[in-house]
């Protein structure tokens, strides 16, 4: 009997024992880390106290989205710069890319946000200036872009290439058909183009600041009325650009080429389109200039450049003058309608759909009107372009 109950203590002994050492595996078990899923939604809402909890709790810095967007991306984008820094010191690759999306990498979408502080850090921890996208273009090309003189100035500082050319050209190209007239001189004093004499310099600014008197003395002296600035742009176009239809029709009586170009194959009738220029797109027309000129590498028409300034009134008279509303440029196949609804520019874009542009079109890639809305993010553009929908069916 005595035996028994030992028997049954010592059971008891063990039964507890192995209770504590449970209790005790259970306490020191090591959470499950956060799943990739909680650090991308917590990015995304820019809630950075809990990104940064989140990390320090083990998230992955190496964490995607359903798209395969690195959150380091995803935090470039939500201006999170702290949760940028500590992704990267976490073990984040700093170089990592988009899968969709051109492929872009962070230092190219601070470009978006024009943060050159943010951008100079990443350069500090590896990363790579002269990594392209799926277009060609380097992070140089994507601040330019944008227009963002700051930061086109600090990848030149830490020596990015000014001549690497993508499907849009460089850095010059795309500041030049993105209308950036500042990036423009920033380049040229950066050495962009070519060198041209005092003389020819000071006949450009007068052309562009509207000297008539100026005009005439240089073409007096034998400055020719196609003289070009250092990036190849002739004055007519110049003057185009700048609204100057003083110089605009002086220039055209003393034998100016009307359908000269500059670099990315813009005339003048195309620059005075961009930069919303009636009165110039009007003298223009009037002495015969074609409405669908344009050079063929990027195929910037004049329709084009309004459609992607959103100059209402002046895509309603080039389609008055007959052109094709749907014919695209050459970079990416983006119809004149593409571009209104990427800017968001509605009425343009009611414009275009009025005067017969097509909803159905799509890009080279495949992109079509509503993948062009997602750029611009506008609810009236998204009504008008269903409501076109609708009335085609």
């Amino acid at each position: 009997m005595q035996f028994g109950i030992h028997k049954l203590r010592g059971l008891i002994k063990q039964v507890l024992l192995l209770s504590i050492l449970s209790i005790i595996a259970c306490r020191t078990e090591v959470p499950n880390p956060p799943s990739e899923s909680e650090l991308v939604t917590a990015v995304m809402a820019r809630q950075a106290g809990k990104a940064d909890s989140l990390l320090t709790a083990g998230a992955s810095p190496q964490s995607q989205d359903e798209e395969g967007t690195p959150v380091l991306i995803l935090a470039v984008n939500r201006g999170l710069d702290d949760v940028v820094k500590k992704l990267v010191t976490a073990g984040a690759d700093v170089n990592a890319r988009r899968a969709a999306y051109f492929k872009s990498t962070a230092l190219m979408e601070v470009g978006v946000r024009n943060n050159p502080e943010l951008a100079g850090w990443l350069l500090d921890q590896g990363a790579d200036l002269h990594a392209r996208d799926t277009l060609g273009d380097t992070a140089l090309n994507w601040a330019a872009f944008y227009g963002h003189e700051d930061l086109v100035a600090l990848y030149l500082d830490r020596g990015a290439d000014l001549l690497v050319a993508g499907r849009q050209g460089s850095a010059i190209d795309i500041a030049l058909h993105r209308g950036h007239e500042g990036l423009i001189q920033l380049l040229i004093r950066r050495g962009a183009g070519k060198a041209i004499s005092p003389e020819a310099k000071a006949f450009i600014r007068d052309v562009e600041k509207g000297d008539l008197d100026g005009v005439a003395t240089a073409l007096e002296k034998g400055i020719s009325p196609d003289q070009t600035d250092e990036i190849g742009s002739p004055a007519l176009v110049l003057a185009a650009g700048a609204g100057q239809e003083d110089v605009v029709r002086y220039l055209l009586r003393k034998g100016a080429d009307k359908e000269a170009m500059n670099r990315v194959g813009e005339t003048a009738l195309a620059r005075a389109a961009r930069f919303g220029h009636e009165s110039v797109v009007n003298r223009l027309l009037s002495v015969g200039v074609d409405p669908e000129l344009a050079g063929e590498q990027f195929g910037i028409t004049p329709l084009i450049a309004a459609a992607q300034t959103g100059q209402t009134v002046i895509i309603r008279e080039l389609i008055a003058s007959h052109v094709n509303p749907d014919r695209p440029e050459h970079i990416n196949g983006y119809t004149p309608l593409m571009l209104a609804t990427a800017g968001g520019y509605a009425d343009a874009v009611r414009a275009l759909l009025a005067e017969g542009a097509s909803p159905y079109v799509k890009s080279y890639e495949g992109a079509g009107l509503y993948d062009m809305l997602r750029y611009s993010n506008n609810a009236e553009i998204g009504a008008i372009i269903q409501e076109a929908l609708l009335e085609n069916d």
